[in-house]
């Protein structure tokens, strides 16, 4: 399901979200046309002009072509320790169960590139495993991070150690290309059992705690709100579209690439 969303948002946008926008634009052009009243400040132009204006450049940008919205092919990487929800988001954001999932041991031990239309998502091996991975791991994050036009760091929502992502984030990756910091898990931020089951999204309390989680990380990181990112990927579900916020992540993620590789001879 949202691997289709993925490529046609960076694309072409979902047609049926267009339309939708398009539909309540005509909607606002013909009540400020017949209340002419409730347009402030509108001396040089009509609401009709105006907003006539608006739906011709949504409708331009509809019909971008592949070829003029994206120049190269990015790849996102997804990093964070081991057991933090890394191959769940990756599933999710496919639709379908492409990287294994494990509550016990820790799955994925190499790079796994995945083509996801016109980029391709990196499900990296999570650090903190062991000692001697943790640096071997390490290592690899810092070397493929140069690669990378985007970075998800993935930490559990309800983790309160921060030292050792702080530290890679600051000394490894900050300098680079722009990072995210996905919280996932949100159905455990306390109180976890306020999480409504049935339409998969938090209670009201555990709302005013991830937002105040994401102040903590904010600060504790030094990074832009706007990069911060919450979702919840239900795991024991058959179909792996059962998820919390997912799309809002995609959205940011989106706006965030660049449609041209700042430099060109780093991509491998």
């Amino acid at each position: 399901m949202f691997l289709h969303y993925f490529i046609a948002e960076r694309n072409n946008i979902t047609q049926e979200r267009v339309n939708k926008a398009i539909d309540f634009l005509k909607e606002a052009t013909d009540y400020l046309k017949n209340h002419p009243e409730k347009v402030k400040n509108n001396k040089d132009s009509s609401s009709e002009t105006k907003y006539n204006d608006i739906e011709s450049k949504i409708k331009d940008f509809v019909n971008l072509k592949p070829s003029e919205s994206i120049k190269y092919k990015p790849k996102i990487g997804v990093f964070g320790k081991t057991g933090a929800g890394k191959s769940s988001l990756c599933n999710a954001v496919f639709g379908k169960k492409i990287s294994e999932v494990s509550d016990i041991k820790a799955c994925t031990r190499t790079l796994n590139e995945i083509p996801v239309g016109n980029m391709t998502l990196v499900d990296a091996p999570g650090i903190g495993e062991t000692i001697e991975r943790h640096i071997e791991y390490r290592n690899l994050y810092k070397e493929f991070a140069q690669q990378c036009d985007l970075i998800l760091w993935v930490m559990k929502a309800d983790d309160r150690a921060y030292a050792e992502a702080q530290d890679i984030y600051e000394n490894d990756l900050k300098s680079g290309c722009p990072v995210f910091i996905v919280l996932s898990q949100v159905d455990k931020i306390a109180p976890h059992r306020e999480w409504n089951w049935d339409t998969f999204e938090p209670g009201p309390n555990q709302i005013k705690n991830i937002e105040e989680k994401i102040n903590e990380v904010k600060d504790a990181f030094r990074i832009d709100p706007s990069h911060i990112s919450y979702v919840s990927i239900d795991t024991e579900a058959s179909e792996t579209d059962i998820n919390f916020n997912l799309e809002t992540l995609l959205e940011r993620i989106i706006s965030t690439i660049p449609n041209k590789k700042k430099n060109p001879s780093s991509e491998r």
